[in-house]
């Protein structure tokens, strides 16, 4: 990671998430996953200097039917940022937007693929206690889980 963020390659890939529109997008998501991940805290700081959670939220937003690969590497970066990052990188997440749109889409009986599924799960998991609206999303996946529910 470190060779990569010398060579300038995480400027280039905020560069790119800022220039790109559509299905674009997800390239420089995909590649901003491995940023989201690292054990060094700076390399999310520039992320989320740079604003890139106000360009994933719209995804968020639009959901899986929109931009399937958008949404579904969105979901991946938030819930890495969310599970990596430090206190001040969650509270950015939790306000920017991105958990409530994770969570709108978990309370509609829709399943895109079982990593997608699980990472809101885990997100909406990281964030229970800071939004009351998790509790009741929770219980009617549990319910719908239980009933063999899918869309």
């Amino acid at each position: 990671m470190a060779m990569a963020q010398e060579a300038g390659a995480l400027d280039v890939l905020i560069g790119l998430l800022h220039s790109c529109e559509g299905d674009e997008i997800q390239d420089a998501i995909a590649q901003l996953q491995n940023f989201s991940n690292a054990t060094e805290d700076q390399y999310r700081e520039v992320m989320m200097e740079a604003g890139l959670l106000s360009r994933l939220v719209p995804y968020l937003e639009a959901g899986p039917a929109s931009s399937s690969g958008a949404f579904r590497l969105a979901v991946c970066v938030v819930q890495l940022l969310s599970s990596s990052g430090n206190s001040a990188q969650r509270t950015a997440v939790l306000s920017s937007g991105a958990v409530e749109s994770i969570i709108r889409w978990s309370s509609r009986a829709w399943w895109y693929d079982s990593d997608t599924t699980e990472r809101c799960f885990l997100v909406i998991g990281q964030y229970s206690a800071a939004i009351s609206q998790s509790v009741g999303v929770i219980q009617s996946l549990v319910r719908m889980l239980e009933e063999g529910e899918t869309a």
